[in-house]
């Protein structure tokens, strides 16, 4: 296990300053570029260099510019939203309505792809190249895990207990699955009895409340898998309709809703899907898509 670096940047005055990294990449953004978010759930997702914030009806309400390559979006209970920028190797953690980032977290040159909040121990774990990083609140020191089947690290999601789950490309390639029990030091590999032949691909990972769901870009289907100690089965399989080849989406569950992205389009399926996507709206929408919880202060 290697230790990572990290710097922590509070936003104050219109500009980021305190900075423990000469780092920074502070963004081009205006007080004009974001409208407060209403106090409900809200949509987020990346297109470009920017990330907007919709209502469940297709309301565009805010608007962030100024990244270089957003990748991965989480938040946490208070409604912070974190950003995955690949194009400058950092996360970035926005207040409810805020402009400017309140932290700013470093992962080092590992190419981060996506996030996760622990609602236990408020840790934040980023999926990157080379490893998973946890990054502690405050200023406690970041720890990076690997397993030993994979090679690099996709997608994630803490459940409530506190367990992480990751997807990636394995070590000869294809998908590959591993889990970091809470409290635990080690990130291990999952064996995946009946994933079939064929090539897989690690796509989009969200816990739903029991299992965990994951998208399978180069088969198109979202996957149902149950962990059960090392050992994963596939329990339910899903083809999307009309889903490109290729493209991998960040997709989210919201209660016994899927909702799924797609360039300019976002669909809602019920959860498990069943048939055709229910409704869903059209707009600035890319592939890459988080729920904010309701702001509450």
């Amino acid at each position: 296990m290697r230790i990572a670096g990290a710097f922590w940047c509070l936003a104050a005055m219109g500009l980021i300053a305190g900075c423990e990294s000469s780092r920074t990449t502070p963004l081009d953004v205006t007080d004009s570029s974001v409208r407060r978010a209403a106090s409900q759930q809200s949509l987020i997702w990346t297109i470009a260099g920017y990330v907007y914030s919709y209502t469940f009806s297709g309301q565009k309400v805010s608007e962030l510019d100024g990244f270089r390559e957003p990748v991965g979006l989480c938040s946490d209970p208070s409604s912070d939203l974190y950003v995955v920028d690949a194009g400058t190797d950092l996360i970035y953690e926005y207040a409810p309505g805020q402009v400017l980032p309140f932290y700013i977290y470093d992962d080092l040159y590992e190419s981060p792809n996506s996030c996760s909040f622990d609602p236990t121990t408020g840790n934040l774990a980023v999926a990157n190249s080379a490893n998973v990083t946890i990054f502690p609140p405050a200023s406690g020191t970041p720890l990076t895990y690997t397993a030993t089947n994979m090679k690099s690290y996709a997608y994630l999601d803490y459940d409530a207990s506190g367990n992480l789950y990751v997807d990636g490309e394995g070590l000869k390639g294809g998908f590959a699955l591993a889990m970091l029990v809470a409290q635990s030091n080690n990130l291990t590999g999952l064996s995946l009895s009946n994933l079939g032949s064929g090539k897989h691909r690690a796509g989009g990972l969200i816990w739903d409340g029991q299992d965990i769901a994951v998208a399978d870009p180069l088969s198109t289907v979202i996957d149902r898998i149950s962990i059960s100690g090392s050992k994963a089965e596939i329990v339910d399989s899903w083809h999307i309709p009309n889903w490109k080849l290729h493209y991998d989406p960040v997709f989210a569950i919201d209660r016994a809703r899927l909702l799924f992205p797609r360039d300019g389009e976002l669909e809602f399926f019920s959860y498990p899907p069943k048939g055709p996507a229910k409704n869903g709206f059209t707009g600035d929408i890319g592939t890459v898509l988080t729920i904010v919880p309701e702001v509450t202060n």
